[in-house]
């Protein structure tokens, strides 16, 4: 692109909606003025921001048409692979120049050709969510960004752990897990969805396992159902009805009449 100043304001976030981060690389000769989250940074020539397209921005330079190359990436993507990527926003980031060539060299190639096929999209996609990781990552960190890496994986771990014994309690939500591990919501969201079901359907599946348990055990001939679906973690017996013969295609009658049979 070639802009002289560019804003993007709250009306413009409220119209689109759009959760992106933009990676926008100077390829100018003059610095940009970027200005995002209260604070102004001058991003040099060769260099590169990580922006917000879901926060206000401004961008600003002393040339009539400043040269930018701009990648759009999905937040929770780029935040998987590089949960440092959130405390980026709107700084000057350092960048290597033979990775950012390579990805200017990426994307001049694809615009000289017609639009990527259905069955290519999603692997132009993922190169470029590969190479800009890459070059916003720490040079001793760079081994470790096609995956969780080992940081992520504890925290994976950690954040497993605390769903697992803690999922019965109707008050655990993501902010709450997010709280106990001190990590951004969005962030354990997206490793979470990263690494297998994402933290609802983590939750509902451990609350009806121990539900389908309780009932399969339960040798009484009264069911108190607002009793099981408290110690599931329902906050409603009717929510925990409806959820439990959806998965398994029985009422909690239903089951626990077999199991007195």
């Amino acid at each position: 692109g070639a802009i002289n100043s560019g804003t993007r304001d709250r009306s413009q976030i409220a119209r689109d909606s759009e959760d992106r981060f933009s990676f926008a690389h100077n390829i100018t000769r003059e610095p940009l003025l970027v200005s995002s989250r209260g604070a102004d940074t001058w991003v040099a020539p060769g260099s590169a921001a990580l922006l917000s397209r879901g926060e206000p921005v401004m961008i600003r330079s002393g040339l009539a048409r400043t040269h930018f190359l701009n990648v759009a990436l999905p937040r929770a993507a780029l935040v998987a692979r590089l949960p440092q990527a959130e405390d980026s926003i709107g700084r000057a980031l350092p960048v290597e120049p033979a990775t950012i060539a390579y990805i200017g060299q990426y994307c001049e190639f694809l615009l000289g050709r017609p639009a990527a096929k259905p069955d290519l999209t999603s692997h132009v996609e993922a190169v470029l969510l590969d190479l800009v990781t890459l070059a916003l990552s720490p040079p001793n960190d760079r081994s470790a960004t096609t995956g969780p890496g080992a940081a992520n994986a504890k925290t994976l771990e950690m954040a497993c752990t605390l769903i697992e014994t803690h999922y019965f309690k109707p008050g655990f939500t993501l902010a709450h897990l997010a709280r106990s591990l001190k990590q951004p919501a969005r962030f354990l969201a997206a490793l979470l969805e990263a690494n297998g079901p994402g933290f609802d359907v983590r939750i509902m599946d451990l609350r009806l396992a121990y539900g389908r348990n309780v009932l399969d055990s339960r040798a009484c001939k009264a069911l108190d159902l607002a009793a099981v679906a408290a110690e599931c973690g329902f906050a409603e017996p009717a929510t925990f009805a409806t959820a439990f013969a959806k998965r398994y295609g029985l009422t909690p009658e239903a089951v626990l009449a077999q199991a007195m049979t």
